[in-house]
C-alpha cells in the first residue's frame, strides 16, 4: 500500500484509496483488494469525483467486493478525523483510515495510524487492539487496482 502513497508523499498532497474485502456477517473481515481511485489531490485534502465512485464500482461489483475502509493520507503525524474527514467521507458504512506523513511513513499495522468508525452519530477512533482485530492485512495476498 505504501508504494501506492508515494506519488502523494512526494508531492506533498493528501491521497486516498480503498479497502475492499468480501461480505461477511461478521465487524471482522480480511482486507483482499486496494483500489486507488481518480482523484484531486491538494495540499489539505482530497476529493474523489463522483464518476471515480462509479469506476470503483464497476471494477469491484463483479468480484463481489464490498468497501470495508476508507484510506487517506494527513500531512503530519495528526491522525484524527477532521471536520472536512466528517463530511466527505464516501460511506459512513465503511472505516476510516487514516495515515501520517502523507502516507510515507507507515510501519507495523495499525502503529501511528488511526481508524474511525461512525457510530452514535459520529466518527469515534478504535483503539488499535480494536482496529487489528477488526482489520486483517495479509501481506502477499491484497490484489491492487489501479485506476488513477
Amino acid at each position: 500500500m505504501q508504494d501506492g502513497f508515494v506519488q502523494y508523499s512526494n508531492a506533498r498532497v493528501e491521497g486516498c484509496c480503498f479497502w475492499y474485502g468480501p461480505k461477511t456477517d461478521s465487524n471482522e473481515f480480511a482486507i483482499t483488494h486496494l483500489v486507488f481511485p481518480k482523484q484531486i489531490n491538494k495540499r489539505q485534502n482530497f476529493t474523489v469525483p463522483p464518476e471515480a465512485v462509479g469506476e470503483m464500482s464497476a471494477a469491484t461489483r463483479p468480484l463481489s467486493l464490498i468497501n470495508r475502509a476508507q484510506v487517506h493520507a494527513h500531512p503530519n503525524r495528526w491522525v484524527e478525523h477532521s471536520p472536512y474527514d466528517d463530511e466527505h467521507a464516501i460511506s459512513r458504512k465503511a472505516l476510516s483510515v487514516v495515515l501520517p506523513r502523507y502516507g510515507a511513513s507507515i510501519r507495523a499495522w495499525p502503529r501511528g495510524i488511526s481508524v474511525h468508525e461512525f457510530r452514535n452519530d459520529a466518527w469515534r477512533r478504535l483503539k488499535s487492539r480494536q482496529a487489528s482485530q477488526r482489520i486483517q492485512i495479509v501481506d502477499g495476498q491484497i490484489h491492487l487496482i489501479d485506476l488513477r
